[in-house]
């Protein structure tokens, strides 16, 4: 079998309706992700792990 693996943001995983509904029914809340991200998004070491584009 050839399986071809898609990748997706974390963004649009949370912006698909069947994750949301899949987090909705494990208790998770789409805001508290968010501000996971938002908070990942701002830590030192995500900025260091980042690429740079002039890289």
């Amino acid at each position: 079998m050839d399986h071809k693996t898609v990748e997706y943001s974390l963004t649009e995983l949370v912006e698909d309706p069947l994750v949301g509904l899949l987090m909705k029914s494990d208790g998770v809340d789409r805001r508290s992700i968010e501000l996971l991200f938002e908070r990942v998004a701002g830590s030192d070491r995500y900025r260091e792990a980042t690429p740079c584009a002039n890289c």
